[in-house]
């Protein structure tokens, strides 16, 4: 669906109805520019700068200052927070690209732009500034006008919510986010003219093309510092130029969710448990992600195997359950085991051993992971792995290997592994795992096993355990 165009201040050269092209002929210091105009009243958006729509991509960071109530022009944006100097980890995700929005589009038409005559050779123009500058150019004393015509004003925007996400997921350096003040803001909407297209026109009314122009030495094309410049080419032909944006923001954003400077983006592994007794009754579950895995099994002996009917029976049953989850602040990986294995045992009072086991047990618990982290701060660090266990049923072993084949896989794909062998008796294990660069993203995986079995009459294997995993940088 169109939407309408309130035609402003401007001297009108052709009666051509709400949606034809029309001129605007004047001194643009003594009116308002007809792109700001459209961009409030049509759109409730601020003027900017013409540019190219790259350059409000990628999570664009404007100043925005500007009176209660009113719109302003907007400059370059100051920094892309989803830029590479301020995104970490993975790719960017593509909405970090503005979608048109279909239906959010109205005709551009044909605006002039007079020069005044008094302009000197090399003097700016006073035409929509844009991401080039155009300058008077030797024969300055032939040139009258500049006109921009294109086929439409086309509105794009950017997914906010995943925006939010990536920001929730702290994908961005807290560096990138900490200053953002309230007079600046987000550039998430845009208004583009379609095929936008400069000409020039002489005294003598004919018009050329922005390129002829120049070689006609009635302008010149300059670049605006540290600001690729189009070609006279480009714009003689045509090319897409925001000349409008909306912007949300910081308030609208939480930044805050993420302070620390590593982060565990994401976590992948599986769970898979093992309960067997009397050798050939099994169970196994394997589980992907979080989700929990649990497997039991039991056995009892049948009336046919008793020495007599007197005989009292308890079941063998061998059990596993295990699960993983993410622990507070994305630093800390919880990892919990439940395991138990009894032997199946007869008592009777017809032999001189009256407890006999008649089936074994065991059970055990496999969560296999792997973590992406990475260091959100400035500095190379040191990445360290720490180890805390919660028993709560103590084990008399002294020293065993928490984790199995704990690796460390760097960008370029090199692995290295780590021992992590752990005393009981120390309050927490610490493992060096190397330098991690600024915004360096490496990969740690390991493996955590737990198994008890039922190996004598008297033992019943019993482990409730959670071990957390935890990165930290020094």
């Amino acid at each position: 669906m169109a939407w309408p165009i309130r035609l402003l201040l401007g001297i009108l050269t052709a009666s051509i109805g709400a949606f034809g092209a029309y001129e605007f002929v004047g001194h643009p210091e003594d009116r308002e520019d007809p792109l700001c105009a459209l961009a409030r009243d049509d759109f409730k958006m601020n003027c900017s700068i013409l540019a190219a729509p790259g350059v409000y991509q990628g999570g664009a960071i404007v100043n925005v200052s500007m009176p209660s109530g009113e719109i302003s022009k907007v400059g370059f944006p100051i920094l892309q927070i989803l830029g590479s100097s301020c995104a970490v980890g993975p790719t960017v995700p593509d909405f970090a690209t503005f979608k048109e929005q279909p239906g959010q589009s109205v005709a551009f038409g044909r605006r002039e732009f007079t020069v005044g005559r008094n302009a000197s050779i090399g003097a700016r123009l006073k035409v929509p500034e844009a991401d080039f500058d155009l300058q008077a150019g030797p024969n300055v004393s032939d040139l009258r006008s500049v006109v921009l015509s294109a086929d439409s004003a086309q509105v794009f925007t950017v997914d906010q919510t995943a925006l939010q996400d990536t920001i929730n997921a702290c994908s961005i350096r807290t560096a990138c986010t900490n200053n953002i003040s309230a007079n600046q803001g987000i550039v998430t909407r845009l208004l583009v003219a379609k095929n936008l297209q400069y000409s020039v026109k002489d005294k003598d009314g004919a018009v050329f093309p922005l390129e002829m122009a120049v070689k006609k030495g009635l302008i010149s094309v300059g670049a605006q510092a540290g600001r690729k410049s189009r070609s006279s080419a480009d714009l003689s032909t045509g090319a897409d130029m925001v000349f409008a944006v909306e912007i949300s923001r910081p308030s609208q954003f939480n930044f805050a969710a993420c302070q620390s400077p590593l982060k565990i983006l994401k976590v992948t592994g599986r769970a898979k448990v093992r309960a067997v007794t009397k050798t050939d009754i099994v169970d196994e579950q394997e589980s992907s992600t979080d989700k929990e895995a649990a497997a039991r099994v039991t056995y009892t002996l049948p009336a046919s195997e008793r020495i007599n009917d007197n005989d009292s029976i308890d079941s063998a049953e061998a059990r596993a359950v295990a699960k993983w989850s993410m622990g507070a602040g994305g630093s800390t990986i919880l990892l919990d085991s439940n395991v138990f294995a009894a032997s199946g045992m007869r008592y009777h009072s017809m032999t001189q051993n009256p407890k006999a086991t008649y089936a074994s047990s065991s059970a055990t618990t496999e969560l296999v992971l792997r973590a992406d982290v990475v260091n959100r701060d400035l500095l190379s660090k040191e990445l360290v792995l720490t180890l805390n266990i919660d028993l709560k049923k103590n084990v008399s072993i002294t020293r065993y290997q928490l984790l199995r084949d704990l690796m460390v896989t760097l960008p370029n794909g090199e692995s290295r592994n780590v021992p992590a062998i752990w005393d009981a008796g120390d309050k927490r294990g610490e493992f060096s795992l190397g330098k991690i660069e600024p915004g360096q993203l490496i990969g740690v995986s390991f493996t955590r096993a737990v198994t008890r079995t039922s190996a004598s009459n008297d033992d019943k294997g019993f482990s409730d355990e959670r071990l957390i995993v935890s990165f930290e940088l020094k």
